[in-house]
């Protein structure tokens, strides 16, 4: 771990972002400002050589490729720290070759002043120190370190001062929602001795960096999920104000098919790729009436607990990984063996919505971080009143899946061969329609625009494997394309 933050940088302004190059020639500086609302912020060593690409997305994205020799830092974030924040991030792909790095949330504190991490991911050695001491939060395991830097470059000019860093056991996964408590890592730090300043007013971000020759890539996204300084905070703070009893006695009248919809999306539990194996992840994915991966089959064990089973795998269930009773202990299927991580129960909250909950653990279904974008992971987490995350509508599902959920709109042949197929629209002649194409982890791979009623073919190129088509103008209909 380098330093970081310096003045003045050679940058490049394009029409539509930001982008950074550090020339062949010696070059040091730092940048930084805001976009979207997010901070952002890239420093590079005096003398780094090769080249650091820097790049702002939407929100909190930001992507960055690098090919150089020297210590660089990016990423994005907040002007200023906050002991309390609960991070939300997804890193969508990060790779590096040669060199030392880190993929981590990142700031300082003054009055002292620290230079803190909390290490997700690394390319190489994994980052350590002094050991001080563990800490399990998040669904993982950090071991917390402390070191000293004497006499070097700091915020505050060249300074000696301790870094305190928590890393993963093991790297986290890259394509998933993934949450920081920063106040869980600060509790672990201070009750030994790693005290932190009193000034929490430095920038923190969502960080990535790199030191040595190097070459590499990184695209990510940040957000706040909450604070775990209030009884209001995200699902994704283990130190909120403890779970919420406030809610009705479990129901023990649910029996036959029933789909789960979210209140804080309106987008429904979902069976990942319609996957009938052992570990098939669940996730949320936009609600389309009848499909089979998204009818459950609920039924009553007795004492208000439920057995919850994927209509597409009756011999399995609901489960949650390894009988965790930690919170984000991941929920995937599993064959049913009556284990009490296999029953839930169902706990209303007055208004037609619910918490489910599991028998052994007593935690909630809960959309990691809050989010509402397809694709996002589903976990358990302590239950907290109100939270639109873990509120539930469920819906009667009895009907059967159709392959053509309205009508107005077909796919042939599918499976497609090679990716080419025909779609055909039932609307009308003067409107215009787009097509998009989404990838089992919800990223877009595939976009058409200008499309008509009638019979359109489709080039699209397509690799084998499971997509989602939705067409706009017709109720933002979704279905399946399987391409062999």
């Amino acid at each position: 771990m380098k330093e970081h933050f310096k003045n003045g940088i050679k940058i490049f302004v394009s029409l539509f972002v930001l982008a950074f190059f550090a020339s062949h020639d010696a070059l040091g500086g730092y940048q930084s400002g805001t976009n979207n609302g997010y901070f952002w912020s890239l420093w590079t060593e005096d003398g780094l050589s090769g080249s650091v690409n820097y790049s702002n997305g939407d929100g909190g994205n930001y992507s960055v490729s690098w090919n150089c020799n020297g210590n660089f830092t990016c990423g994005k974030g907040w002007s200023s720290g906050d002991r309390n924040r609960i991070v939300g991030y997804n890193c969508g792909s990060y790779s590096q070759s040669g060199g030392g790095g880190s993929f981590a949330y990142y700031g300082w504190t003054r009055n002292p002043l620290i230079e803190y991490y909390v290490n997700e991911m690394w390319p190489g050695g994994r980052p350590t120190g002094s050991y001080v001491c563990s800490v399990n939060t998040d669904g993982a395991n950090y071991d917390c370190y402390k070191s000293q830097r004497v006499n070097a470059p700091s915020i505050d000019g060249t300074q000696t001062f301790w870094q305190h860093y928590s890393t993963r056991s093991s790297k986290n996964s890259t394509g998933q929602n993934h949450t920081i408590t920063v106040a869980n890592h600060v509790n672990a730090w201070t009750s030994h001795g790693m005290n932190m300043g009193s000034d929490w007013s430095p920038a923190a971000i969502l960080l990535t960096e790199a030191w040595g020759q190097s070459n590499g890539y990184s695209n990510a996204s940040v957000w706040s999920a909450g604070s775990s300084g209030s009884s209001s905070s995200s699902s994704s703070s283990s130190s909120s104000s403890s779970s919420s009893s406030s809610s009705s006695s479990s129901s023990g009248g649910f029996n036959g098919k029933y789909s789960f919809i979210a209140q804080h999306s309106g987008k429904a539990v979902d069976v990942a790729g319609g996957g009938t194996s052992n570990g098939t992840n669940i996730q949320q994915w936009s609600y389309w009436s009848g499909n089979n991966n998204q009818r459950f089959q609920i039924t009553h064990l007795g004492s208000g607990y439920h057995r919850i089973s994927p209509v597409i795998a009756t011999g399995q269930c609901i489960d949650v990984a390894g009988v965790s009773t930690s919170d984000g202990a991941n929920i995937h299927t599993w064959a049913y063996g009556g284990g009490n991580n296999q029953q839930w129960s169902f706990h209303s909250n007055g208004s037609g919505k619910y918490q489910i909950r599991a028998r052994h653990s007593g935690k909630c279904l809960d959309v990691d971080g809050i989010s509402t974008a397809d694709g996002a992971n589903i976990h358990q987490w302590t239950c907290i009143s109100g939270q639109g995350n873990q509120l539930f509508e469920v819906r009667s599902a009895n009907s059967a899946n159709t392959e053509v959920l309205s009508g107005d709109v077909k796919i042939f042949p599918n499976p497609a061969i090679n990716g080419d197929f025909a779609i055909n629209i039932a609307g009308n002649e003067n409107e215009s329609y787009s097509l998009t194409i989404y990838s089992l982890e919800g990223k877009i791979v595939y976009e058409i625009n200008n499309l008509s009623s009638g019979v359109n073919e489709i080039n699209s190129g397509l690799n084998k494997g499971i997509y989602f088509v939705q067409v706009n103008n017709k109720s933002l209909e979704i279905q399946k394309l399987i391409v062999k």
